[in-house]
């Protein structure tokens, strides 16, 4: 029997939106949890991978293109964690603080702006408006859900991959107690500066 005008059958891609992203998801949990063991050289070629991964789906969904400042910021981030595995600093002081913390302090400071970036930007695409305010303040909270997911991670890795990341019973609320106060500086500076632009932007309309 020949198919009539619009009974075809049309073919379905193999894997959807919700199949990908649960498949990157899991590909970035396993990152995450072996990122202290793999080499300087591997985690900054998985990170330019993912950072292209999801600039492009910005760029394909919202029209987004991520400015240098922002990748300048996610670069700084993963380069501390990273000298700090490449140089054995863990464990070690670095000024007044132990690397540990300096990492957790430096590394939230610098990502949360870009949080806040991408959430306001997104937003204003999608037609919604939401206050500076706002938008800050969920940058703040999203941020630290990620840094209180990693904690979870270090854990997984203790209890199920033989993995010593955990120093002791303060070792989860230490570093989020520093993942705590990076987030706030970097939220508090980033909520200055685009007040601050904005304001200019209304005092000189024509630049």
């Amino acid at each position: 029997m020949t198919p009539q005008f619009g009974d075809e059958i049309h073919p379905q891609p193999a894997l959807g939106r919700v199949e990908i992203l649960i498949l990157v998801s899991l590909g970035l949990i396993i990152f995450l949890i072996k990122l202290p063991y793999l080499p300087t050289w591997l985690i900054a070629l998985v990170t330019l991978l993912l950072m292209a991964v999801g600039g492009g789906h910005l760029r394909a969904r919202y029209g987004l293109s991520l400015p240098p400042v922002i990748l300048a910021l996610l670069a700084g981030a993963v380069a501390v964690d990273g000298l700090g595995n490449a140089f054995h600093l863990y464990g070690r002081t670095f000024g007044p603080l132990m690397y540990d913390a300096f990492a957790h302090l430096v590394a939230s400071a610098l990502t949360v702006p870009v949080v806040i970036w991408v959430l306001g930007e997104v937003l204003h695409r999608r037609g919604q408006r939401l206050s500076l305010g706002w938008i800050t303040v969920f940058g703040i909270t999203g941020s630290f859900s990620v840094d209180a997911f990693y904690e979870v991670l270090e854990l997984w890795d203790e209890l199920y991959f033989g993995g010593q990341r955990i120093w002791g019973p303060y070792d989860a609320p230490r570093d989020l107690q520093w993942d705590l106060i990076g987030i706030l500086i970097g939220a508090s500076v980033t909520y200055a500066v685009r007040r601050w632009r904005f304001a200019r932007a209304v005092r000189h309309p024509n630049g």
